[in-house]
């Protein structure tokens, strides 16, 4: 059996891929630790922060204080999402 849809749902107006691109986008953080982005990039702590510290991690890395930030458009445009070509541009050269 499947749900039947409320009278709300009915009434809203269908969300184009855009639309739902751009809310999908609303939640995620602006950016995230570097351990957190080495992990989705399949790397362990050390090698992340090594990375990250040489000017090696491959996608831009912010320094804030004695933190590193990494802006998840970066990490998405390597996983291949359309958002941003952030991460492709940086390490064209």
């Amino acid at each position: 059996m499947t749900a039947r849809p409320t009278s709300s749902e009915r009434d809203e107006p269908a969300l184009d891929s855009e639309e739902r691109h751009h809310m999908a986008e609303a939640e995620y953080p602006a950016v995230i630790g570097v351990v957190a982005a080495g992990k989705l990039l399949g790397m362990g702590r050390t090698k992340a922060y090594r990375l990250a510290k040489t000017g090696r991690f491959p996608c831009p890395v912010l320094r804030i204080g004695s933190r590193y930030a990494v802006p998840v458009r970066g990490v998405r445009a390597l996983l291949g999402y359309r958002d941003t070509h952030e991460c492709r541009e940086h390490w064209k050269g």
